[in-house]
């Protein structure tokens, strides 16, 4: 049962037909959430360093992940 809920919740994040890029978009956004967490919290304090880096980790990823699609 447990296996079955981690691997829904891995599909949530990546995506079986785009692994490669999902995963590089990943890797790219954690990279990014971190330096962000670190300025903020180097800047404000660590609660909220930790805090805008998981958000910037998050919009990073879905927006490099699904850019916008041209208007028609």
């Amino acid at each position: 049962m447990q296996e079955v809920v981690l691997l829904s919740i891995t599909r949530l994040i990546i995506r079986p037909n785009f692994r490669i890029s999902d995963t590089l978009f990943l890797l790219l956004s954690i990279i990014m959430g971190i330096a962000v967490g670190c300025v903020m919290g180097s800047k404000i304090s660590i609660f909220m360093g930790v805090a805008f880096g998981f958000f910037s980790t998050v919009v990073f990823y879905y927006m490099w992940r699904t850019p916008a699609y041209p208007s028609l």
